[in-house]
């Protein structure tokens, strides 16, 4: 008879199972290059060594002196010829450079092509993750399903279920600066809407944070959102490094929304550097683009929050003052006379703030909050008014 105990031995090995799932996932993708030094994609190589092959970490000491640089110090010298043979017969794919002492691999900045790969190669890997825990949830049911015919009782098998599912649930993170298209929703609302994703397995990652710096390693700031503030910290932690600081917010819309404005509003400050107007006039310009950012989050999404955290004013200023924001430099093209489409076109980058700023315009017309540099941003880029006269008009507006 199938009772109890059985019930727990089965949910303990599908949990067992599932982690294995992650498991996998996490070594797989440490394992990508992503132009960023990771001593992980030398797990492969295996170093010929008194007549058999072992791996290269136990042969010579792996580390990265900086974001860019593999160093690779062999404990004997001389078998540094060998450790170089390795490395070119693996799939590492990077040309090793060997100064008869120490052999230094350089990762190179990824394409945009690359990156492309790089999402690509990612997704298969995280694919084949998700349909092994699909299968082991699919395998279990099954068994217990038999296991009522065998005398489990059906409240036993209901609850068996119910505990299987936590088991499934998904948490979902999402660094996406962007709102869904046509739905008009920031990613959290889509998926707890359309998916109907419990709001406590919701979280968002928000900046201040350029991705090339981070893979140069300086140091960043990030926060966390999510309505389950233990799921929060525990995500948080797991990104933390001595390069990388990490705090909690439950404020997972008002990030998304915030993520979104900023991107409107760097494009903002970078048409007005393409017009020529100077470092005074930004300063007012991010001076009232975070009030107007404050107005429509206190309208959509009305909880209390100090909209000068890192997380709001913070990602405002890196996206609108650095050379590394693409709104940014999207906007200097406005600026200087280039078309939307010209524009788009040079950079072969997608600035998010060009959709953003339209889906923003749009939700804003139920909210009713008044928002002059969202507005002229829309008229710039969606009415074709000229930049020049409509900042203008901006900058009328300003005190």
């Amino acid at each position: 008879v199938y009772n109890m105990i059985d019930v727990k031995q089965t949910l303990s090995a599908a949990e067992e199972r599932m982690e294995m799932a992650t498991m996998f996932l996490e070594e797989e993708l440490s394992r990508v290059r992503a132009g960023r030094a990771n001593v992980a994609i030398l797990d492969g190589v295996r170093v010929e060594s008194y007549g058999s092959k072992v791996p290269l970490n136990q042969v010579a000491n792996i580390s990265t002196p900086d974001a860019r640089t593999i160093a690779i110090k062999p404990w004997d010298k001389k078998q540094i010829r060998e450790i170089e043979k390795a490395i070119m017969d693996s799939d590492v794919g990077i040309t090793p450079e060997n100064n008869g002492e120490i052999i230094r691999l350089g990762i190179p900045q990824p394409t945009e092509e690359r990156r492309r790969d790089l999402v690509k190669q990612c997704n298969k890997i995280a694919e084949r993750a998700k349909v092994e825990v699909r299968n082991v949830r699919a395998d279990i049911k099954d068994k217990l399903k038999k296991a009522i015919k065998d005398g489990l009782s059906e409240d036993l098998e209901k609850d068996a279920e119910n505990d299987l599912q936590k088991l499934h649930d998904k948490f979902i993170i999402t660094a996406i600066k962007g709102i869904v298209p046509d739905e008009n929703l920031v990613c959290s609302e889509f998926f707890r809407q359309v998916y109907n994703v419990p709001e406590d397995n919701l979280a968002v990652l928000g900046g201040p944070s350029h991705a090339e710096e981070v893979a140069l390693g300086r140091l960043t700031y990030l926060t966390v959102g999510c309505t389950d503030t233990t799921k929060a910290q525990r995500f948080a932690d797991i990104i933390a490094g001595s390069y990388v600081k990490t705090k909690t917010s439950n404020d997972v819309i008002g990030i998304e929304y915030a993520s979104v404005l900023k991107n409107v509003y760097a494009i903002a400050a970078g048409i007005c550097n393409g017009l020529k107007y100077g470092d005074n006039f930004q300063s007012v310009l991010m001076s009232n683009a975070v009030q107007e950012m404050n107005r429509f989050l206190r309208a959509v999404y009305p909880i209390e929050r100090n909209v000068y955290d890192s997380v709001y004013l913070g990602d405002l200023l890196v996206t609108g003052y650095s050379n590394f924001s693409r709104n940014r430099v999207f906007g200097t093209m406005i600026g200087k006379g280039y078309s939307v489409k010209s524009a788009q076109i040079e950079m072969e980058m997608i600035a998010e703030g060009y959709f953003g700023t339209k889906c923003m315009k749009t939700i804003n017309r139920n909210l009713h909050v008044n928002m002059p540099i969202l507005d002229a941003v829309y008229n710039i880029l969606y009415e074709r008014i000229s930049p020049a006269i409509e900042i203008k008009l901006l900058t009328d507006s300003f005190r």
